[in-house]
Formats: C-alpha cells, sequence, structure tokens
C-alpha cells in the first residue's frame, strides 16, 4: 500500500465533490426563487408562505419590492407570487412598476398557482333590489311588472360610475335614463 497515491486519490476526490458541490450550488441558486403566496383567504400580515399566505396582490408586491429594496439573497433567483384559485376583489386598481419587473437574471413572475383559476375582480355589488313600485314612463306594456331597481352604491361619498352591469355572471343591459 502506498500511502502516497492514496493521499493523492483521496485530495482529487475531495476536489472532485467540491467542484461539484459548487457547480450545483451555481446551478441551483440561480434558479432558485422566493415564493410569495397570496390567497383570497389570506392575510397581508402573513409572511406570505403557502401554509401562510397574503390576501391581496399588492401586498405581495409591496413585499417583493422591500425584499429587493433590502438586497435580500433569497431573492438571487427572482421572485415568483403564487395566486391561488378564487376572486380577489380590488378596491384600488394594482399598480405594477416598471422595477417591479426584476432583471433577466432576477425576474419577478406572477402566476397561477398549479390547477387554479385567480380572478382580479373590480366588481362592486349593487344591494337593495327591489321591484319598481311606480309606472316608469315610456315602459312597453310587456316590461311592466318586471322592472327591478337599487340604488347606486356610492365610493368616497359619490354615486359609482360604471360601465357594466352583471346580473348572476351574466352581462345585463343597462337603462339608458
Amino acid at each position: 500500500i502506498n500511502i502516497s497515491t492514496i493521499m493523492k486519490e483521496l485530495y482529487t476526490f475531495r476536489l472532485r465533490t467540491v467542484v461539484l458541490f459548487l457547480i450545483l450550488l451555481l446551478t441551483f441558486s440561480s434558479v432558485l426563487a422566493v415564493d410569495i403566496w397570496v390567497s383570497p383567504d389570506g392575510n397581508d400580515r402573513n409572511p406570505g408562505t403557502r401554509e401562510h399566505p397574503m390576501a391581496t396582490l399588492d401586498m405581495a408586491l409591496r413585499k417583493a419590492r422591500e425584499l429587493r429594496r433590502l438586497d435580500d439573497p433569497s431573492v438571487s433567483g427572482g421572485i415568483h407570487i403564487i395566486m391561488t384559485g378564487g376572486t380577489y376583489n380590488l378596491v384600488e386598481p394594482v399598480v405594477i412598476r416598471p422595477e417591479d419587473s426584476g432583471t433577466p437574471e432576477n425576474p419577478t413572475i406572477i402566476s397561477a398557482a398549479e390547477g387554479s383559476n385567480p380572478v382580479l375582480s373590480g366588481g362592486v355589488n349593487v344591494t337593495g333590489w327591489k321591484k319598481a313600485g311606480t309606472t316608469v314612463n315610456g315602459l312597453p306594456a310587456q316590461a311592466k311588472g318586471k322592472v327591478w331597481v337599487a340604488d347606486v352604491p356610492k365610493i368616497g361619498g359619490r354615486d359609482l360610475e360604471f360601465r357594466q352591469l352583471w346580473v348572476n355572471n351574466v352581462k345585463a343591459v343597462r337603462a339608458s335614463t
């Protein structure tokens, strides 16, 4: 048994192992992105994990901005915002800034969770529907007794201005007066 041969083979094995480990580390660190989970049943005070998702896309984007601002090492492979299925009722527009996109090496990707269908909705529920109690001028005879009315919702103290009306997921015709 030649000790120098054994030592040389051991050194070569260790060197190969370290090089292989570094190659794997560099390869996988560039493809690993931090995940921020969002769910309509979440809470914006949650950390954004799969088990404890945030509630809004807006807060997930804020968290992504903060991680980038702090130069957090977890975002070196990018940020993946994953939205679970359901309806996300928006009270204001979602603003995605140019810097939110990240870089080619460190992108921000917003996607649906596998097999889910998230819906971003700016819709407002109109409640308090009742049959019109008075005669509506110009109404055709066949429509009498079939007209429903409701007060327009107020947002910020003003009547909501809307262009579309949906009833039971079907686009309805609005009155013109």
